[in-house]
């Protein structure tokens, strides 16, 4: 792997999911309109050089047509083939520079909802299987790579919330996690169950009279503390360490809005520090991680959003507070 490349995967693995889907594989219903948000260009930078971008173009209904990519003074291009079938997607084909890159195939409920996908990389030889009930949760993920198979499997109970997850590596169970609800569906006692050596952890939820979150024990030892202020906003979490040096959160706010959080431990060696800025319609703006450590202090990353929450640009800076890695993106947003 190229150092770009890995550059990249570091970067990205800094940027926080945001609400935009950037491919929606099935054609919504006539009754369903909504605002949908495409990338239409990505870029990222390091330093002042362009290293790799991506160009998008789509469809009517923005569903993914093409993409022209350039990374490592290389450009090609991958195509999308859709087969239809009335409103619904049976299939997208993924040709890269003329070669089948990828299939993903669909089938669906009665209502609609996707019921199972199945896509096939022929550059990799992987594949992934996932099928959902009728609600549109999750109850299978199967991954394929290197001869090597990972599957989840969930089971939700019927307000949506997931009831058991269990993770297996070529059909040995490697992890178990059950989940108990109280009537209102907060969440009560979750178990962690991890063979061969049979570990077993038992998280308990307690709540206020409000229903707030108060505290988490974990097999009977303190492991989250809570706190809020008199309008219901947390601010102050305790994490305990098995290591006895807690990490120690504090939260503030103005009229509402989160303002900054503050992170320290017992060691007071070290805190992190972000800041937020805001939009007149209450959008988070801009978002700016610091970090101080035995003594010194440095920015780590910065964000910018729009107003419709998309994440706009990435920063992450090196030690001297000088912009490093520069990640760009450029939105269209349609009513469907």
């Amino acid at each position: 792997m190229s150092s770009i490349t890995t550059k990249l995967s570091v970067l990205l693995s800094l940027i926080f999911v945001i609400s935009c889907q950037t491919d929606d594989k099935v054609k919504p219903s006539q009754q369903e309109l909504l605002e949908k948000c495409v990338i239409l260009k990505s870029e990222l930078y390091d330093y002042e050089t362009l290293s790799s971008s991506e160009i998008n173009f789509y469809d009517d209904l923005l569903n993914l047509d093409s993409t022209i990519f350039y990374q490592n003074g290389i450009t090609y291009q991958r195509v999308y083939f859709k087969d239809y079938s009335g409103d619904q997607l049976n299939s997208i084909l993924e040709v890269e520079d003329g070669r089948n890159r990828s299939l993903t195939e669909y089938n669906y409920h009665k209502n609609g909802q996707v019921r199972r996908s199945l896509v096939i990389n022929y550059f990799t030889s992987e594949s992934s299987l996932a099928e959902y009930d009728e609600s549109g949760n999750q109850t299978l993920l199967e991954l394929v790579r290197n001869n090597q198979k990972s599957t989840t499997r969930n089971e939700y109970n019927e307000a949506g919330n997931i009831l058991k997850k269990e993770m297996l590596t070529n059909d040995q169970l490697t992890q178990r996690r059950t989940l108990e609800y109280d009537d209102n569906q907060n969440l009560l006692k979750e178990i962690w169950f991890i063979p061969p050596t049979n570990v077993t952890d038992i998280l308990v939820y307690k709540y206020d009279s409000l229903t707030q979150l108060i505290s988490i024990m974990n097999n009977d030892a303190p492991f989250r503390h809570f706190e809020y202020n008199s309008e219901g906003l947390k601010i102050k979490e305790i994490r305990f360490q098995s290591n006895g040096v807690n990490d120690y959160y504090t939260y503030n706010y103005s009229n509402g809005f989160l303002t900054s959080t503050d992170l320290s431990n017992d060691d007071q060696n070290y805190r992190l520090y972000q800041e937020f800025e805001y939009f007149s319609n209450g959008g988070l703006s801009h978002r700016k991680t610091y970090s101080f450590r035995n003594g010194s202090n440095s920015v780590l990353t910065s964000a910018y959003f729009d107003q419709k929450g998309n994440q706009l640009e990435y920063i992450f800076y090196n030690n001297v507070n000088q912009p490093q890695f520069s990640y760009i993106r450029q939105f269209s947003c349609k009513i469907l």
